[in-house]
């Protein structure tokens, strides 16, 4: 009886170890247990993966924003051949200890003004994390009056990071307009004209309105060989300012919902262009064409 029961127990003991010694499948974990916030990051870049050859490992929550601060449940969902086997559940913080970035102008020029001041028009502000920023102009400083005035920039994001930077704020007045609408012509000229995506059928078209008042953006979706088709953004600009070498941010009230918006000009080399915005539809590289060229284009 007793040898009986020593090899049942042998029997169990060596199932265990047999069962135990087979994998399931892959296993699944953190690479760290805290990320730092990163709104471009991607679930399945959080992970290690061993053991997962012929297998495939997916995220349900595959939404998730990691630009927000927080503690997150992922579910993990293994599969073979197309059919689940496995679902692992892993937690995570996301933190942000990284400061904003500040770009803008180290000396801003404006015409003197009773209206409110917004530093949101001159200064860019970015940030690793997609929680709220806020942007404040601390120093002594009077828009109404001309002078020269030392200011600092402060961008703080919802963990407390911040960055500052000292620029000098230059209230011009009626004499000195002339020479401020100089300025931002020279910086119209380097975007103005005709801008081609041929690779996309887009064409951007920043030109002076007629009466020399006012600069208007027209974005349009357009088949070359047959003209403009319609317009899907426009507006009235309201500044370009220079934000690099042959670089220029350009803001514009649009035309159907007056609210701002901003397009990045990178003038590169062949007078080619690299536009960005906030619409994935219209990035790209543009060549700049005249508007005869143009003309020519769509009277073949």
């Amino acid at each position: 009886m007793r040898r009986k029961n020593i090899i049942l127990i042998t029997s169990i003991i060596i199932s265990i170890f047999i069962l135990g010694g087979c994998s399931k499948g892959p296993k699944i974990s953190l690479k760290n247990e805290s990320i730092e916030a990163n709104k471009n990051a991607k679930l399945m870049d959080l992970i290690s993966i061993e053991n997962g050859e012929g297998y495939t490992v997916e995220a349900l929550e595959n939404d998730i924003d990691l630009g927000k601060c927080g503690e997150y449940t992922i579910h993990y969902i293994i599969k073979k051949d197309n059919k689940q086997t496995d679902e692992q559940e892993l937690t995570f913080k996301v933190i942000d200890t990284t400061n904003p970035g500040i770009n803008c102008d180290e000396t801003i020029k404006v015409a003197a003004s009773n209206k409110t001041f917004d530093i949101n028009k001159y200064a860019t502000i970015t940030d690793n994390s997609s929680d709220k920023l806020t942007i404040t102009l601390d120093g002594n400083y009077d828009t109404t009056k001309t002078g020269s005035y030392d200011v600092t920039i402060t961008a703080k994001d919802s963990s407390d990071n911040q960055a500052m930077k000292s620029i000098t704020l230059e209230v011009i007045g009626e004499d000195e307009e002339e020479i401020y609408h100089t300025s931002y012509l020279e910086k119209e000229k380097a975007v103005m004209g005709y801008w081609v995506n041929k690779k996309d059928n887009k064409l951007i078209v920043v030109k002076d309105d007629g009466n020399g008042s006012s600069v208007q953006l027209k974005l349009v979706v357009s088949l070359l060989n047959s003209g403009p088709s319609g317009s899907d953004a426009g507006g009235n600009i309201t500044s370009i300012s220079e934000i690099g070498e042959n670089k220029y941010k350009v803001t514009y009230k649009d035309y159907e919902t007056n609210n701002k918006e901003t397009l990045t000009f990178t003038i590169n080399n062949d007078n080619k262009m690299t536009l960005s915005s906030k619409y994935k539809t219209i990035n790209g590289t543009y060549e700049k064409w005249s508007e005869q060229r143009i003309n020519e284009y769509w009277n073949k």
